[in-house]
């Protein structure tokens, strides 16, 4: 795939992402990765952002398998470097404890 394909492909998710935030499942499992990127941080802990996404993914798939009829759900793996962006803006101290690099829909400037 080409730099250009890669590009046109990736453009839109922050669009994206901020449209599913908005949503019940959004906005749970928002909720969730916040408390958990808060926690991680309070503890001096240093961490990526898929590992966030891949606790949400855990814990929100036990909580809806335990016989509420709730169906699991995905958070897409696309998402991550969006969202960390998205927690150190709300929350500038978490800065010093989540690893990122620069992605290609991200304004320029060299690797985070």
């Amino acid at each position: 795939m080409s730099a250009r394909q890669m590009s046109l492909l990736t453009a839109g998710i922050p669009q994206r992402c901020e449209e599913w935030l908005r949503t019940p499942q959004g906005r749970e499992a928002w909720a969730f990765i916040e408390a958990r990127a808060l926690e991680l941080a309070g503890r001096g802990h240093t961490f990526g952002p898929q590992l966030l996404l891949e606790n949400a993914r855990y814990e929100l798939y036990l909580s809806r398998t335990s016989g509420d009829g709730l169906e699991p759900y995905a958070l897409n793996n696309s998402w991550a470097s969006y969202l960390s962006r998205k927690l150190i803006e709300r929350h500038p101290h978490l800065e010093a404890h989540i690893r990122r690099r620069r992605v290609s829909w991200d304004e320029g400037g060299e690797p985070l």
